[in-house]
């Protein structure tokens, strides 16, 4: 009962401390994930490698979604759809002009059909239509990034001195890509600001951004927490609580597997071990705990098994 009570507090205090934080964000966690699920874990955290940040095509185009949904939401008047649309093209132009430099067009005969550069793209805004190329440095990231792809898969990727680049190589391209992020990020910020104030002293109707995959498993994570800390605590359902929880941390412990030859290496602070971290102790409590009716000792599964056991029609013959 006492290492019941234990592992409860300790997975309930974990998501109340997770719901009282607004800047908590598994991102982090799963940005540090290595071993063979390493990139399973990296689909979760949302553009760790800038891709769709230093995409100017997509940005554009959903910022013309968002408002188009906003202005639909609030059913906003012609003047105020209006100043809308000129807010959209300030936030969209300067998304297009932090992350590429504008195309000159060569001369073409006058029936000649016009040819764009190589690399370069059109970006169709609501009253125009611009010809750029991704920036130097943008475009050389990419390049990189692509380079890094190949090098995780090729037969040389296991070994320990390749590893350790690959990995210093990937934490130097998405040190790179958090500074670039942050302009687009801003442009996005206002662009939202702007239709608050375009609606006025009426209530505004929010209109949510696109929910990354990463907001749902923070959520999914924090109470999930408070959730079979407080049935462990409580006794009620323990035997689901703590195979939930024994699941929960086979995640962790498969994220950051503690295994020789795998890099990077564990903090020195967390000291040396081989599989069997804290992470892997509490896990296999939890499985005890979860094989056991240790809920029903001062627990509610007493009241709940015993309910159920008295509207369970019994057999013949039985007492």
């Amino acid at each position: 009962m006492l290492l019941r009570v234990t592992v409860g507090w300790h997975f309930l205090y974990s998501g109340i401390w997770k719901l009282q934080t607004p800047s908590f964000s598994a991102a982090g966690f799963l940005s540090q994930a290595k071993g063979p699920l390493a990139e399973t874990f990296y689909k979760l955290a949302p553009d760790l490698d800038g891709r769709e940040h230093l995409d100017v095509e997509k940005n554009v185009a959903d910022m013309q979604d968002y408002v188009d949904r906003f202005a639909s939401a609030n059913s906003l008047t012609e003047p105020q759809a209006a100043a809308a649309s000129r807010a959209l093209k300030t936030r969209q132009l300067e998304v297009i002009e932090f992350l590429t430099d504008p195309v000159r067009m060569p001369k073409v005969a006058k029936d000649a059909p016009a040819k764009l550069p190589d690399g370069a793209i059109e970006i169709k805004l609501s009253d125009q239509t611009l010809v750029v190329s991704p920036k130097d440095d943008f475009a050389d990231h990419l390049v990189k990034l692509d380079r890094l792809a190949e090098r995780r898969v090729a037969p040389t990727h296991d070994m320990p001195y390749e590893q350790k680049r690959i990995w210093d190589e990937q934490t130097r391209l998405r040190g790179q890509a958090a500074g670039w992020s942050k302009p687009v990020d801003n442009a996005w910020d206002g662009l939202v600001l702007e239709l608050h104030a375009v609606v006025g002293e009426k209530p505004v109707q929010e209109v949510p951004l696109a929910k990354t995959r990463l907001e749902q498993v923070d959520r999914v994570v924090t109470y999930t927490n408070i959730a079979i800390g407080a049935c462990l605590i409580l006794g009620l359902f323990t035997r689901f609580a703590a195979l939930a929880g024994a699941v929960f941390l086979v995640q962790i412990v498969a994220a950051q597997p503690d295994w020789p030859g795998l890099y990077p290496p564990p903090h020195p602070s967390a000291g040396r071990s081989l599989l069997v971290n804290k992470e892997f102790v509490e896990m296999m409590a939890l499985v005890a705990l979860g094989l056991s009716p240790v809920g029903r000792w001062c627990g509610l599964d007493y009241i709940v098994h015993n309910g159920l056991a008295r509207l369970m029609p019994r057999r013949k013959g039985t007492v």
